[in-house]
């Protein structure tokens, strides 16, 4: 008796040992914030600006610095607003001169994510969200004897959609003396739909004397972005 009393305390002791080791372990899933910074490359999508000032749309591709803060509403649901920056300026033969096209884009993009179910080590998430940006077109074009620039600013919505996986590189920091974050590396794929209308269309009558048609410029399309998350 005395025997299978102690054989069933030290199976009730392991058992708890690997429940607590198990709820240890997942302690760094149990956060409802995080901030993280990334940087991306994002792809411009060929658009009838960019065909008719003869860009060359690689030329425009560009490194995308960017800030995020999520907040977890439920265990599988969060919502992020992330910040970021990106911009290009080359030149290209036009006609008898050279045109200098300029573009800036700053943008805000809040998402709801949803986690899939999975590990503890890997989490995959997907989301959507509006967007909003802020565009300055500036146009510079030089010829024999004249030079016109322009400088135009949009402010323009759109949508989005993304995919992504963080991977927890550091789980508990709070046990090497730091405070209680834990850090995931992440890779996240978005693709934005976002048109600026008549992006041109002072510069065409500025610069040919005559009343024209403006241009579409797409400054959404493809990003990939990589990067670092705190959460607490």
């Amino acid at each position: 008796m005395f025997r299978r009393k102690v054989l069933f305390l030290t199976l009730v002791v392991f058992s708890l040992s690997g429940t607590l080791y198990a709820e240890e372990e997942s302690l760094h899933l149990r956060t409802n914030n995080a901030f993280s910074f990334a940087l991306g490359y994002h792809w411009y999508r060929e658009s009838n600006a960019v065909i008719y000032w003869n860009i060359n749309e690689e030329d425009y591709n560009s490194l995308v610095p960017a800030l995020a803060y999520e907040r977890k509403i439920s265990k599988r649901i969060g919502i992020e607003v992330s910040v970021g920056h990106f911009r290009a300026k080359e030149t290209y033969k036009l006609g008898g001169g050279y045109v200098t096209p300029s573009i800036k884009n700053l943008y805000v993009s809040p998402s709801v994510k949803f986690y899939l179910p999975g590990g503890d080590t890997f989490v995959f998430y997907v989301g959507a969200g509006p967007d909003y940006y802020y565009t300055a077109w500036d146009l510079e074009y030089r010829a024999t004897g004249y030079e016109y620039k322009s400088a135009e600013n949009f402010g323009t919505f759109g949508a989005h959609g993304l995919a992504g996986v963080d991977w927890y590189v550091y789980k508990d920091p709070e046990k090497d003396g730091y405070y209680r974050a834990p850090v995931s590396l992440f890779v996240e794929c978005r693709y934005t739909l976002l048109d600026v209308a008549d992006v041109d269309i002072k510069a065409i009558n500025a610069t040919f004397g005559t009343p024209g048609i403006g241009h579409h410029l797409e400054v959404g399309g493809p990003m990939i972005s990589i990067g670092l998350r705190w959460h607490w």
